[in-house]
């Protein structure tokens, strides 16, 4: 595994240091990352399944609940986002105003 890391470090630095352009999110914050290591991707790896692990405590909570409650009255505890609700996107469009999109898409 820790050649495979390696590896994999490896290449992204390559890359890195390669005069390649870097993706748009790092032009726009004018960010330059430091050197790959192999211990990044673990760090990546182990907070990813703690980000998609994030809501453990209310499927427990949910559980618990199916042993004394309906799935009505359990619905109503843990509604459901609407359908037709508003969502953050709709915005997208003055949130970027002014922003050198032309000049970011180029870079690319």
């Amino acid at each position: 595994m820790r050649s495979v890391l390696e590896a994999y470090s490896a290449d992204i630095n390559a890359f890195l240091n390669s005069g390649k352009t870097l993706p748009v999110e790092f032009t726009m914050l004018g960010y330059r990352p430091d050197q790959w290591t192999p211990a990044d991707s673990l760090v990546i790896a182990k907070l990813l399944a703690l980000q998609l692990s994030g809501n453990y405590r209310q499927e427990m909570s949910r559980a618990r609940l199916a042993q004394i409650l309906s799935l009505t009255e359990i619905s109503d505890l843990f509604a459901e986002y609407p359908k037709d609700a508003p969502v953050t996107l709709s915005n997208l469009a003055s949130s970027v105003h002014g922003l050198p999109l032309d000049a970011l898409l180029d870079a690319q």
